[in-house]
């Protein structure tokens, strides 16, 4: 198993008149703001809120890529619609996935589904 966290690129769309539609690739940079700032949003359970915790990852994305500026209250009112444009593994406009030892399909996609769920170690297992 690798110790990389697949990386998931998304289209997203903001209605703020000025920011045109743009692809951002979320990071582990990225969860980890977002674990941070979600408390102070009242977003404090990535299971029940995966709608909520996606956005803030988006914004997340979105600050440190230079895509946008503001706030996540102004963000979440401005999104308007995202999607995912490559999924972890997948190829994208004639990019082939990560081949360091491995494909990205080789670790979950970011998902609040898949944040808290370690995967159980075998006895003797040194990995």
């Amino acid at each position: 198993m690798s110790g990389k966290l697949a990386r998931t690129t998304y289209r997203v769309e903001l209605d703020n008149g000025e920011t045109p539609p743009y692809q951002v690739e979320v990071i582990l940079a990225d969860l980890l703001r977002a674990e941070l700032e979600g408390p102070k949003h009242g977003i404090t359970n990535p299971q029940t809120q995966s709608l909520h915790t996606t956005v803030l990852w988006l914004w997340s994305a979105s600050l440190r890529s230079g895509n946008y500026e503001a706030g996540f209250r102004e963000f979440k009112t401005a999104c308007t619609n995202f999607e995912v444009v490559k999924a972890a593994g997948a190829e994208v406009r004639g990019v082939p996935p990560t081949s360091e030892g491995g494909s990205d399909t080789d670790s979950p996609s970011p998902s609040p589904e898949t944040l808290d769920t370690p995967k159980p170690r075998r006895r003797g297992s040194s990995s």
